[in-house]
């Protein structure tokens, strides 16, 4: 992709070059993948969850980054405009409430196993699985290349108040 179409171009802080290089080295380890399960007390009116995040992913370019490396003298980190929200919708009405943790275990299992692209945004991803009216689990998964759990916070409590 041309610069021409991105909004922003820079280098890797050092601490992301390290675990640049750890994801390269070991791609399939999904150490470096961090998954954040809420559970969710409410009915949720998805479109309006969806337009919440979408807005969040707008606002922070790091949710729109993605990086380079083949080629280049430096790592690089290329900011794109826009991404398409990466949010999957789940019903899990039919799970029994006894086997919901195991479920939730073995999806949580699949989801790290699919890691990243890190050359393509965005390195996060949610999903909202739907276990009763008022019931849901959150999973928030990102690459820890662009988020810490301070940055995380800021992202769940915007999300949320603009929800």
């Amino acid at each position: 992709m041309s610069t021409k179409h991105l909004e922003d171009n820079f280098g890797l802080s050092p601490l992301q070059r390290g675990i640049l290089f750890n994801t390269l080295y070991a791609p399939e380890s999904g150490v470096d993948v961090v998954q954040v399960v809420c559970k969710l007390h409410e009915h949720i009116q998805t479109d309006k969850f969806e337009q919440a995040w979408q807005s969040v992913f707008q606002r922070y370019s790091v949710l729109r980054t993605a990086f380079r490396w083949e080629g280049l003298p430096e790592f690089q980190q290329k900011v794109h405009p826009s991404v398409a929200l990466p949010l999957k919708h789940q019903d899990w009405r039919t799970v029994l409430p006894e086997s919901r943790k195991s479920h939730l275990e073995n999806f949580l299992r699949e989801d790290r196993r699919s890691g990243f692209d890190l050359s393509q945004p965005p390195l996060a991803r949610l999903t909202l699985n739907w276990l009763s009216e008022d019931l849901y689990y959150l999973i928030f998964t990102f690459h820890h290349i662009i988020l810490d759990g301070r940055s995380l916070l800021i992202l769940f409590k915007d999300a949320f108040s603009i929800y």
